[in-house]
């Protein structure tokens, strides 16, 4: 998540422990009569400035990532507990202060007593009812930041299948202007994909293949030949496939178990019940699941693919 939205989330955040304070009363809050609303208000406002700092002190250890979309559930998760742990003693510490600045027109009231001695008891109550109120807030930040990667992730896989209708749209004017193609000279030169076993390798057009899947010991090799479509089982690896078809770079690897033909792909999808992305391929009812370490590459290629076609 970029930072604008992460400051975003922290006025979010603030906004609701300014709802917990009112409600809750904690602090002595519930004691004051003049300055209530004032008082809330402003310890809102310190949680927000708070937050953004506990945010900047963690991204200075470990760089917050701008692609939310991309993140696995656990990683924001992660994040934000960790942020909040930062924050806790942080706030602790500023409300203490903002409280004896405010009651008793001394920034160090509630710190020492009259002899110096520093007061443990007050630091510790103030961070047991930080904590307290972080776990909702937490759980609030959580749901909002992941309702915030679910859209981000609808609306890239929306703004991909725009692309994809476009370039149908595009085939089909081309194939109604010459409904008689005449076949070209320059033909796409084939390639030999060699088997562990000998006499079963397949010569195919890189670009007439659909997909390939793993299957054990064997891969499974989808392509097109004579506008029909075929299956080829080759005993070989996914590793060993994805060597010798690197040069191709319409052919992607998308999961540990498929590499996948973007030039075929129809539309993107989430997978249901999940927060994963699936290719549908045109005249197939197959699914081809995208992985999430291979998502963010799958997006842009297709994105860089389509839009060079337009």
């Amino acid at each position: 998540m970029d930072k604008r939205n992460l400051f975003k989330m922290s006025c979010y955040g603030g906004f609701y422990s300014m709802c917990v304070l009112a409600l809750l009363e904690p602090f002595g809050i519930d004691q004051i009569q003049d300055y209530r609303l004032f008082f809330i208000f402003c310890e809102g406002m310190l949680a927000v400035l708070v937050a953004w700092l506990s945010v900047l002190i963690y991204n200075c250890f470990r760089p917050i990532s701008n692609d939310l979309a991309n993140q696995s559930r656990l990683r924001i998760a992660i994040d934000n507990l960790a942020i909040h742990l930062i924050n806790i003693p942080l706030l602790s510490g500023a409300l203490l202060t903002f409280c004896g600045w405010m009651n008793r027109d001394d920034l160090g009231a509630y710190w020492v007593d009259g002899e110096g001695h520093f007061l443990w008891h007050n630091f510790g109550y103030m961070t047991l009812s930080v904590a307290i109120i972080s776990v909702f807030v937490y759980a609030f930040m959580l749901y909002l930041t992941w309702n915030h990667r679910l859209i981000l992730q609808l609306d890239d896989a929306l703004a991909i299948n725009n692309l994809l209708a476009a370039r149908l749209d595009r085939q089909s004017e081309q194939e109604e202007a010459t409904p008689e193609p005449v076949p070209s000279v320059h033909a796409d030169p084939k390639i030999v994909l060699e088997s562990a076993t000998e006499g079963t390798s397949l010569r195919v057009a890189p670009s007439d293949i659909v997909y390939a899947e793993s299957m054990q010991n064997y891969a499974d090799i989808c392509y097109m030949r004579d506008g029909q479509l075929c299956h080829h089982q080759l005993r070989t690896t996914m590793r060993q496939l994805r060597e010798q078809l690197a040069d191709y770079d319409m052919l992607v690897s998308c999961h540990r178990a498929y590499i996948v033909n973007l030039n075929f792909v129809s539309s993107i999808s989430m997978r249901s019940g999940s927060d994963y992305y699936q290719l549908q391929l045109f005249g197939q009812e197959k699914q081809i699941p995208v992985s999430r370490a291979n998502t963010g590459e799958i997006k842009e290629r297709l994105k860089n693919n389509l839009g060079s076609q337009e």
